[in-house]
């Protein structure tokens, strides 16, 4: 090394800026690991958890269209005792 020409000094430095690189960049690449595991781990429990919330629906539009089905039952059941109610006083009136 010539420290005259700089040359010295310049490699120290440039070294010391290697190292540091180098550890920056697996403290990055263990972040990187660990944010890997992390989402591995989450992933599954997120798509468990979407197929219960996806189960829910499923259950809950089994119960509404159980309820409209009652519903329209008891509709059809009001409906055909006023029109029976309603003929039978067209009847009365006609009969008169």
């Amino acid at each position: 090394m010539n420290v005259e020409d700089g040359e010295g000094l310049g490699s120290s430095s440039l070294d010391e800026r290697i190292v540091s690189a180098e550890a920056g960049l697996a403290v990055l690449g263990y972040r990187f690991k660990t944010l890997e595991s992390n989402v591995g781990t989450l992933e599954p429990a997120a798509l468990e958890g979407l197929d219960e919330v996806k189960a829910d629906l499923s259950e809950q539009n089994e119960e509404h269209k159980e309820g409209l089905t009652s519903l329209e039952l008891k509709l059809t059941k009001a409906l055909s005792a006023l029109h029976e109610e309603f003929g039978s006083k067209l009847f009365e009136v006609m009969l008169g």
